[in-house]
């Protein structure tokens, strides 16, 4: 995918003189971090408010993530997609339009680097039950159920990301040595967790 930049025009580029690449790298523990904050209000939002049609397209994602899965996939579409097909369904566009660009390109390099170091070889096969749950939830039309399945998915993939800590790191840093360092991310995010209000999945991943 190229590099989209996004530069203000006219009377807004001489307020704001904003510029912003919405190809770069989002950090893998700020990514999670805001798909915690974001993901289990658009899932419970999307059993409320998702049509029929609209759930038989979140149950092709789910069948694509399968296949992936049983392929051995290293960018996991599927998976992405289950979750971008839940956000539109929520009827808020902007929790959609934040999840199509957290997860609407392929895994940065960081990401993927983060997955082959610490991730254990079963997780895609985890995450296809955690998603089955969720869907199950979607289908049933309830709304705490596939909040709850959600947000239970997502800690789990933190704390299986964030398990052997090490030294502190800054949550968004850029300059993380994944070969030496990335394993002490877990005590910063789990920290920043809490101050987010998710204290049961910091207390979770500092366990």
């Amino acid at each position: 995918m190229g590099s989209e930049v996004f530069h203000a025009h006219g009377e807004e580029r001489r307020e704001l003189d904003i510029e912003v690449d919405f190809s770069a790298e989002i950090p893998p523990f700020a990514l999670l971090q805001a798909r915690g904050l974001i993901e289990p209000q658009t899932a419970a939002l999307a059993a409320r408010n998702a049509s029929d049609e609209e759930l038989q397209g979140i149950r092709a994602a789910f069948e694509r993530n399968a296949h992936d899965n049983r392929e051995h996939s290293h960018t996991h579409p599927g998976d992405r997609l289950f979750h971008i097909r839940i956000a539109p369904e929520s009827g808020n566009p902007v929790y959609a339009l934040m999840i199509q660009h957290l997860l609407g390109h392929r895994y940065g390099s960081m990401f993927q680097r983060l997955q082959a170091h610490y991730t254990c070889d079963d997780m895609p096969f985890r995450s296809e039950h955690e998603h089955i749950l969720i869907l199950q939830a979607l289908q049933n039309r309830d709304p705490e159920a596939a909040r709850q399945a959600m947000e239970g998915h997502l800690d789990e993939v933190i704390c299986i990301f964030s398990r052997s800590g090490v030294a502190r790191k800054q949550l968004t840093s850029r300059a993380v040595d994944f070969d030496s360092g990335v394993k002490g991310a877990a005590v910063c995010f789990a920290d920043a967790l809490a101050r987010s209000g998710n204290k049961s999945a910091a207390a979770v991943c500092r366990a």
